[in-house]
C-alpha cells in the first residue's frame, strides 16, 4: 500500500479558488480472479494538516474501490489556501490467492466539484 509513501500514493491538489469535494468513480478492474468492487483493491484519504478538508465527510479509512459512474465520496469541503490545499489518497493492493501471473493495472477516475 502506499501509506508509506513508497510507493507515492495519488497526490491531490486545489490550485482553484474556491472548496471543492472530490468522488472517485470507474475504476476498472485491477484482478482478472476479482473484479471490483474489492477488499483487494482500496482507498482512503491519507492524513492531512488541520484545515486540509473537512475530516467527518472525508473518506479516511480504507473502502473497495468503486466501478460505477457514481463513484464514492473521497474529500469533503478540501481546501485552496496555499497551506492546505494538498492531499493524498492511498492505494491498498492485496493479490487474490487466485490471481494468475501476469501485468495489472487500473484506471479510475477523480472528479472534483464546487462545495
Amino acid at each position: 500500500n502506499t501509506e508509506d509513501n513508497s510507493p507515492r500514493p495519488f497526490i491531490l491538489e486545489n490550485r482553484g479558488n474556491v472548496y471543492v469535494d472530490v468522488n472517485i468513480s470507474n475504476a476498472t478492474n485491477m484482478f482478472v480472479s476479482d473484479p471490483n468492487p474489492t477488499k483487494n483493491y482500496q482507498f482512503k484519504v491519507g492524513a492531512a494538516s488541520l484545515g486540509t478538508y473537512n475530516n467527518s465527510g472525508t473518506q479516511l479509512t480504507y473502502i473497495s474501490m468503486p466501478n460505477t459512474s457514481s463513484g464514492d465520496f473521497a474529500i469533503d469541503y478540501f481546501n485552496y489556501s496555499l497551506a492546505n490545499n494538498i492531499a493524498n489518497v492511498d492505494i491498498k493492493i492485496t493479490i487474490p490467492q487466485n490471481e494468475p501471473p501476469g501485468p495489472r493495472n487500473s484506471t479510475a477516475v477523480f472528479v472534483a466539484y464546487r462545495s
